[in-house]
């Protein structure tokens, strides 16, 4: 982003905007693309990027059309570090208080509706009485979920191969 009406820098924090700063260009931490028709789409922040063997991994495709699966009341995609130093993607998913809690048909029902979620390798489910963590502007703290939910997730079976030395 660049333009006359762009900020000069975060108040008292000096060293983050020549962070976020090069040749005048304001850098976002989004990711996303352009179609040919010129429209614009996001695909997730960088820093919520989830890096795989396969290639990366972005949430926010996944997550709308996880949404839209039965029972479901909230979908997070996070990373989970394995052994090796790489990361699995791994969708969370918080249901409808007594809805069934079917990982591998989860994600087999995620994949066959959406074509960004074939590198989605395991599914974990939040308790019905715990809401997810929120920040004050109401986004979801993926990084409060990466070290506690996912640790302790209910992984599909054949997500346990990729994940057992996790």
């Amino acid at each position: 982003v660049k333009g006359p009406t762009l900020f000069t820098g975060y108040w008292t924090l000096h060293a983050r905007a020549a962070d976020v700063t090069r040749d005048g260009w304001w850098w976002t931490g989004d990711v996303g693309y352009r179609d040919r028709f010129g429209r614009f789409y996001q695909l997730d922040r960088d820093v919520d990027t989830v890096i795989t063997a396969q290639g990366p991994v972005y949430g926010l495709p996944i997550e709308e059309e996880a949404l839209k699966l039965p029972n479901v009341v909230e979908a997070v995609l996070v990373s989970r570090e394995l052994a090796d130093g790489g990361s699995a993607a791994v969708m969370l998913f918080q249901m409808e208080p007594g809805a069934e809690r079917a990982a591998d048909a989860m994600l087999a029902l995620l994949k066959a509706n959406c074509l960004w979620a074939e590198n989605v390798s395991a599914i974990a489910f939040t308790e019905d009485d715990v809401p997810v963590p929120r920040g004050l502007t109401g986004k979801v703290l993926k990084r409060v979920l990466r070290d506690t939910e996912v640790k302790e997730a209910r992984e599909t079976p054949s997500a346990q191969r990729v994940l057992e030395d996790a």
